[in-house]
């Protein structure tokens, strides 16, 4: 089982800072149990050197990136974990379904799966976070494609590193979403020192009125 947090699911809602009245509540529950049963999730990770040249570039393995907002957030790190989460297909089902009979509900069913693969990255990573902590290393807050000035196109060269399609079922669509919907890729910086900081990424990003931005 998946651990979501009710204020997570709320903020994806649009909530901000109020509950969800009992009647809306009682169908999140609803919506969560069904996908509590019907999700089935991955995550894939590969660890590697990184280095940055002259002009910014980031060089990780076979993957080159230019992104200014990448490179601070890997300010001081000695290496790049490059990870890759799903849900699977079962989320992507249940909304195609809520949408043909009850949008509320399709609603609810995306910030519910939203939530819950955050959720489930964040489980994932603390996994990783402490088989690092005994190599002496300390973990960054992940950062994905999408984020400032971190392009979408960097998803086909997770995808392809990670074998997401092969291992995990995932695939870009043309316009470089990912199907199913309920995934994520990212990159987690390694450093010697620790950096007390759970929100770096939405500071670096810089779309302000974005509704998943954490306060």
């Amino acid at each position: 089982m998946i651990e979501v947090s009710n204020r997570e699911i709320a903020r994806y809602l649009g909530y901000h800072g109020i509950a969800p009245d009992p009647q809306v509540q009682r169908i999140i529950d609803q919506v969560q149990q069904e996908l509590q049963r019907s999700v089935r999730p991955g995550c894939l990770y590969r660890m590697e050197p990184f280095s940055i040249d002259a002009e910014g570039r980031l060089h990780s393995g076979p993957i080159t990136i230019r992104s200014l907002d990448l490179k601070k957030n890997l300010d001081g790190c000695t290496h790049v974990i490059l990870i890759g989460a799903t849900l699977g297909a079962a989320p992507d089902q249940l909304i195609r379904r809520y949408e043909a009979t009850d949008m509320l509900k399709a609603s609810i069913a995306q910030a519910v799966a939203a939530a819950m693969i955050e959720a489930y990255l964040d489980a994932e990573q603390g996994k990783l976070e402490q088989i690092y902590r005994k190599q002496g290393l300390y973990m960054r807050p992940r950062f994905s494609p999408g984020y400032g000035d971190l392009s979408l196109e960097v998803q086909s060269d997770m995808l392809a590193v990670l074998q997401m399609p092969k291992h995990l079922g995932v695939t870009l669509t043309d316009g470089l979403l990912m199907i199913p919907s309920k995934s994520i890729t990212a990159f987690i910086g390694l450093a010697e020192r620790p950096y007390h900081c759970d929100t770096l990424s939405c500071q670096l990003c810089g779309k302000e009125n974005c509704l998943y931005r954490k306060e």
